[in-house]
């Protein structure tokens, strides 16, 4: 199942096109997780050097396994984003995943 998880996008990174933005978010665990890519693959907004941070956002996440309170999900599928740790699969509490937003934006890599 396609999902996405709340995110905040944090800061802006670079200018290279179309603009590349830090998210963040906490795991079940209390740990945050930290992730640097283009700034489409976060939110359909505009964000660049000038905007106000931190801005709501989302990564969008495949579900591997759903718990009772937490769901395990890979940021692997469907866009190959990893933390900046090379990370890629995580549990997220229950009440942070939601629905995936419709992409409009270019999301190719």
């Amino acid at each position: 199942m396609i999902a996405a998880i709340k995110a905040m996008i944090t800061r802006f990174v670079d200018d290279i096109q179309p603009g590349r933005v830090e998210c963040e978010f906490e795991d079940a665990w209390g740990k945050i997780h930290r992730f640097i890519d283009k700034t489409p693959i976060f939110t359909d907004g505009f964000l660049d050097e000038h905007s106000a941070y931190p801005v709501d956002g989302q990564i969008t996440v495949k579900v591997i396994e759903k718990r009772p309170n937490s769901m395990i999900v890979t940021t692997g599928e469907p866009w190959h984003v990893e933390s900046t740790k090379g990370e890629t699969v995580f549990e997220v509490p229950a009440e942070a995943i939601l629905p995936p937003v419709p992409r409009t934006n270019d999301l190719s890599r």
